[in-house]
């Protein structure tokens, strides 16, 4: 996928769910930090999120603040939160809530993952690659293949950033057979470009 294109996908998510933190219903129940429950595969933040950290009981909080305006402060949060197994966990919780249902918090999700640039994420990260569509209403997943390519190519991202011969020969297998050409040409890019971060495209 060009440069260019990822950084409106991305962008656009962004964009998409700051939109969703204002308008929908939802967040912290009073007096617990915690978040209320929602109907399955959204999630809903409050207007505004205050710098939290990353751990296993505020992940769906987490990505709500990622997912506000470009702060500074994000990218050395999820810093601390790595080798934190719970807290990892929660996040592919968080990534299994929205996939193919509400892509913006699953984008945001993933670059999370990336930044963290955990071994422990390579099996799930194999996974949610090699998804296959979900078929709509009428049996046809065609109409959720350009949903799934962008989140596959977004999981592969992350899958690359880990960087380890393990994680290196996953890779390999999708560079050489992946059916969505994006998923292999972004794989293949950040390969050369190795730019991982949160905020990098």
């Amino acid at each position: 996928m060009a440069a260019t294109s990822r950084i409106v996908a991305f962008a656009s998510a962004i964009e998409l769910c700051s939109y969703a933190s204002t308008s929908q219903p939802g967040g912290p129940v009073p007096g617990t930090g915690s978040f209320a429950p929602d109907d399955a595969g959204y999630i809903s933040c409050p207007a505004t999120v205050e710098e939290i950290p990353l751990n296993a009981d505020n992940a769906e909080a987490f990505v709500c603040w990622a997912a506000g305006p470009r702060d500074p402060r994000v990218v050395p949060a999820i810093d601390a939160a790595r080798g934190d197994e719970a807290a990892l966990a929660a996040l592919f919780r968080v990534l299994e809530k929205v996939w193919m249902r509400d892509d913006s918090p699953a984008m945001i999700t993933l670059k999370i993952i990336q930044q963290l640039r955990d071994p422990m994420a390579m099996s799930p990260l194999e996974e949610h690659v090699w998804r296959t569509p979900i078929a709509d209403s009428n049996g046809d997943p065609l109409s959720q293949a350009a949903h799934l390519e962008m989140l596959e190519a977004t999981a592969a991202d992350a899958l690359v950033c880990i960087n380890t011969d393990e994680s290196n020969q996953l890779v390999a297998q999708i560079i050489a057979s992946h059916p969505y050409r994006m998923v292999r040409d972004e794989a293949r890019s950040r390969q050369v470009t190795m730019r991982c971060g949160f905020f990098d495209f």
